[in-house]
């Protein structure tokens, strides 16, 4: 969902700015980054070595503290 969000503002921004070449090449980009990150995401998480194991146990316990930590997002770093 996020990244229909993403697409229609790019999309948005670029028609009103009459570069659609820009949109093509960036939400490309961005869509080759989330797959490359997908990947990684399922191998550790669907993988049963021990160094995949240790690795999810690290996340699940400092993904909590990180998002107490540094709250919630801010609409300015996404530029909009």
């Amino acid at each position: 969902m996020n990244m229909g969000i993403m697409d229609a503002i790019v999309l948005a921004k670029s028609i009103a700015s009459g570069d659609l070449e820009r949109y093509a090449k960036q939400r490309h980009a961005d869509a080759s980054d989330w797959v490359r990150l997908n990947r990684r995401i399922s191998t550790i998480a669907l993988d049963s070595t021990a160094s995949s194991l240790r690795l999810r146990r690290i996340i699940t316990t400092v993904l909590p503290i990180l998002a107490k930590v540094m709250g919630p997002p801010t609409t300015s770093q996404y530029g909009f």
